[in-house]
């Protein structure tokens, strides 16, 4: 019988996403580059203009 593989399926589940984001406090646009697991911002992020601070856990919907 042949070997099953479910290559990298879990590595793409585990993978995390950069994104740089409008800063929601200055408006900087691409102010602030969060990195995103499943919606969820994985670590606090910093503005590079005002110093606003996205919060780890935080979900990408709840920013404005």
């Amino acid at each position: 019988m042949g070997k099953i593989e479910f290559a990298n399926c879990q590595d793409l589940r585990n993978q995390k996403q950069i994104l740089e984001l409008d800063c929601p406090h200055c408006h900087e646009p691409g102010g602030i580059e969060v990195f995103v697991k499943d919606g969820i911002i994985v670590e606090d992020s910093v503005c590079d203009s005002c110093g606003y601070v996205l919060r780890e856990g935080m979900s990408l919907d709840e920013i404005e």
